[in-house]
């Protein structure tokens, strides 16, 4: 891994968000989001199928309000569909 620097020349990004950083709570906090993003909440974040999968599991076993679980089962589902048959996906976020 090289610990050079380099510039990015360009970041495209779909049309349409697949979640809220600011609303879908179950999903900053079970990809630790968070800790990948600036001060103010922007930047490139990381998903690996793995961990996709993983909460997938873990969502049975939690409490949500009504409609939550639907809501964050279906933005999972979304997030391996943008993934597209790769282990992972970035996110810019702001």
């Amino acid at each position: 891994m090289s610990n050079n620097a380099y510039k990015v020349i360009k970041i495209k990004s779909a049309k349409e968000s697949t979640f809220s950083i600011w609303h879908d709570d179950f999903i900053v906090d079970t990809f630790a989001l968070g800790n990948q993003l600036n001060d103010d909440g922007g930047g490139l974040v990381t998903i690996t199928k793995e961990d996709v999968d993983e909460a997938l599991e873990s969502i049975k076993e939690e409490s949500f309000a009504a409609g939550e679980k639907e809501h964050y089962t279906t933005i999972l589902k979304n997030i391996l569909k943008d993934m597209a048959g790769e282990e992972s996906v970035s996110y810019i976020c702001g």
